[in-house]
């Protein structure tokens, strides 16, 4: 089933006094507040990332860039997770494509894309063995040259109480030009008789553009 890429649901961190997040109801801004409770390593690493992207908006980017990431942003169709068009300013496009770049310690371009995004996989599905600490994935056709599989899961749950796109966080990107099947490396065992559901879309590791996400449902199997 292929789903809306979500854009500001993966800008899940705080830029100057603001906070970008996400909820049911999709993605949201409010006042930043300090966090009572320490941060996780993944938190850290995309809070970083942004800090150092935005920074870069305003310090490496000449006026020519900056007015042409924002030509760029004016001229993309871009969905939110719920399907819907959304506007992105010229700096939000900036942020949102070389964080992933960032994340994956790749080099930033100042300019925007001059391609398209790549396109969405074919099929992808997964297979997870109780009390694994990876799972198996399964996908076609092969992104090729340069492109990554970003993948990204819910939490373990019931089938059919399983949250949505705008709960999923990032789990995995692989290295360039990977094929089928992928080991993918989980945080923990693979639980008993409970589900997850993976979102995989290609990342392009030149310009971190992302084709929209496939989802897949994952039950967890006894081992052979």
């Amino acid at each position: 089933m292929a789903v809306a890429n979500p854009i500001l649901a993966e800008l899940s961190g705080s830029i100057g006094d603001v906070t970008w997040s996400h909820n049911r109801g999709g993605a949201y801004a409010r006042r930043r507040a300090v966090p009572v409770n320490p941060s996780s390593a993944a938190q850290t690493a995309v809070r970083s990332a942004l800090q150092t992207v935005s920074s870069r908006w305003s310090t490496a980017l000449t006026s020519a860039d900056r007015a042409a990431w924002s030509n760029w942003a004016a001229s993309q169709t871009i969905l939110n997770p719920l399907g819907l068009p959304i506007s992105l300013t010229g700096q939000q496009a900036f942020v949102m494509l070389s964080s992933r770049l960032q994340l994956l310690g790749l080099t930033i371009p100042d300019t925007p894309p001059l391609s398209m995004a790549p396109p969405a996989l074919v099929s992808v599905a997964g297979t997870a063995i109780y009390a694994a600490s990876d799972l198996s994935l399964a996908f076609s056709a092969a992104p090729g040259s340069g492109k990554s599989l970003d993948v990204w899961w819910t939490n373990w749950g019931p089938q059919g109480r399983l949250p949505n796109i705008n709960q999923a966080r990032r789990l995995f990107t692989s290295a360039a030009a990977p094929t089928s099947p992928l080991t993918v490396p989980l945080p923990s065992e693979v639980p008993q008789a409970l589900a997850t559901v993976l979102y995989v879309r290609v990342l392009d590791r030149s310009n971190g553009q992302c084709s929209a996400f496939l989802s897949a449902l994952v039950l967890s199997e006894p081992a052979p």
